[in-house]
């Protein structure tokens, strides 16, 4: 059998947080002719909490905060880790932490050992100049095996739970991320973080599929805690995390980890100006987001999903936190029919994704 994988698992960290879930629609399908008439279908499908912004804004701005990775990241620590006893090189502008400009750099400085072309085994990590951008990437790339048979694949027998403390333990170990902000889903609810990788192909007589588990992927969305969960009424379901600033991904085989990738875990603070008075009314809200998508051209959906989540307003070298709510729209309904799809030829099927902040931050309390 003969095997080529190219794999770039770390291109896009697309996990989801089952904890910190969309609100579901209450209204669905609608057309709207008029900006009244968005107007009308935001009130219809807001969630009952966000008729009080003003608590939703408190309880955001009091999440726990762990330390930074830039206080919790150590660069050695994490070379050791990854490269052990071996050769590393290092990019020579690993310490410029400011552009010419004066300003902080958005870059990342480069460690490896090996050549990134080529066939032979190569090692790569890279990890933020200032770390309060909080991105961190590892990718280990074994010698190039142009004969490649199933006997020679790597292999992926651990259980699951295994391979989500194996991964944990590397990002808490040797990257410093703050484990504390990683939520546990509940007892009762299906853990979805760890999926298992598979590749199949013809055996040397090219006949019966073979199939070989070559690893587990490990899917880590952060998180907060909320002091007060919300109850959805129409299913009992209950919100007890946000999801904030930052996703994270490991590859683990029967060897151990062997690639990893955190992106975007920003260093967050809280901004003193603004507090629970600052958050926008109901009616401002609604306006807000009702014109925004009627601007953007909406003029039907099928569903409009909620989120709470806690955003960043990014300064450069850290975030200062936001409270903000996610409006997911569907423009069309799940599962349709193959005369159904026909009827949507040359219409775009493209959901929409927007984000507004809970509070005026123009109007943010300046008493200290």
């Amino acid at each position: 059998m003969s095997i080529l994988i190219k794999s770039n698992i770390f291109a896009t960290l697309g996990v989801t947080l089952a904890l910190a879930a969309v609100w579901p629609a209450l209204v669905q399908a609608r057309d709207v002719k008029s900006l009244e008439d968005m107007k009308a279908a935001v009130r219809e499908n807001l969630p009952a909490f966000l008729q009080e912004p003003g608590e939703v804004v408190g309880q955001l701005l009091n999440v726990p905060l762990a330390p930074p990775l830039s206080k919790t990241f150590d660069q050695q620590k994490a070379i050791d880790a990854v490269f052990g006893g071996g050769a590393v090189v290092i990019s020579a502008d690993c310490r410029r932490r400011a552009t010419a400009a004066g300003e902080a750099d958005q870059g990342d400085c480069v460690a490896s050992n090996g050549r990134d072309a080529g066939k032979g085994a190569y090692i790569q990590l890279n990890f933020s100049k200032n770390m309060g951008n909080g991105n961190i990437k590892f990718l280990r790339r074994s010698l190039v095996d142009d004969a490649m048979t199933p006997e020679k694949l790597p292999t992926a027998r651990l259980s699951n739970a295994d391979a989500l403390n194996k991964a944990l333990g590397f990002l808490g170990g040797a990257f410093g991320l703050p484990l504390e902000e990683i939520p546990v889903p509940p007892a009762n609810a299906k853990d979805s973080r760890v999926r298992s990788l598979a590749v199949a192909g013809m055996d040397a007589t090219g006949g019966a599929i073979r199939s070989s588990m070559v690893q587990k992927v490990v899917s880590l969305q952060r998180g907060f805690p909320l002091e007060k969960p919300y109850v959805n009424p129409t299913n009992g379901m209950m919100l007890t995390h946000v999801r904030g600033p930052g996703k994270a991904m490991v590859t683990v085989d029967d060897t151990g980890v062997v690639g990893a990738a955190i992106a975007g875990w920003q260093e967050l603070r809280k901004d003193p100006r603004i507090t629970a008075r600052n958050a926008k009314s109901v009616n401002a809200l609604i306006d807000e987001i009702a014109e925004d998508l009627f601007n953007n051209g909406v003029r039907q959906f099928e569903r409009m999903n909620f989120e709470i989540q806690v955003d960043a307003d990014w300064r450069g070298t850290y975030g200062l936190l936001v409270p903000a709510v996610q409006v997911t729209l569907a423009t069309v309904p799940h599962d349709l029919n193959e005369d159904q799809q026909a009827l949507l030829a040359l219409k775009s099927t493209a959901g929409l994704i927007k984000k507004y902040s809970l509070v005026d931050q123009a109007g943010a309390d300046t008493r200290q």
